[in-house]
C-alpha cells in the first residue's frame, strides 16, 4: 500500500478543461465520472518516484496526450492521480482527479496537509 503526504496548492485554472477531454475514458478506465477539475498537490520529489513505480492505468487520448493514472483514496474517497505526458506543473505537483470536488468535500485550502492511500 502506502501513503503520499503533500501540501494543497492552486493550480492553472487549466483542469476543467483537460478533464472534459479526458471524461469519457476515465469514466471506462476508472470507473468513475470525474468532478470537472484537479486537486494540486506539493509533494516530495522521492515520494513522486515512489508513486511513478506503482504500475499504472494508461489513458491514450489522440487529441490532446496521453496520461497515466494510479488509483488513490482521500480518506476512504476514491480518487486518482493523473500524470499527463505534457504538463505545465513543477514535477513536485501531481493532480488528483475525483468524482467529488475535494477542496469542498474536505475543506481544504491552499497550503493544507494532506494524506493520501495509494
Amino acid at each position: 500500500m502506502g501513503c503520499l503526504k503533500g501540501r494543497v496548492k492552486s493550480g492553472f485554472g487549466k483542469g476543467k478543461y483537460y478533464i472534459e477531454q479526458y471524461k469519457e475514458k476515465i469514466v471506462n478506465y476508472l470507473g468513475f465520472e470525474p468532478f470537472l477539475g484537479t486537486l494540486n498537490l506539493q509533494i516530495a520529489l522521492e515520494e513522486r518516484k515512489f508513486l511513478l513505480q506503482k504500475k499504472p492505468i494508461l489513458i491514450e487520448e489522440p487529441n490532446h496526450c496521453n496520461a497515466k493514472c494510479y488509483m488513490i483514496r482521500i480518506n476512504n474517497t476514491p480518487a486518482a492521480v493523473i500524470v499527463p505526458d505534457l504538463t505545465e506543473h513543477p514535477e513536485s505537483i501531481i493532480e488528483i482527479i475525483s468524482p467529488h470536488f475535494l477542496r469542498e468535500k474536505f475543506d481544504l485550502k491552499d497550503d493544507d496537509q494532506l494524506e493520501v492511500e495509494l
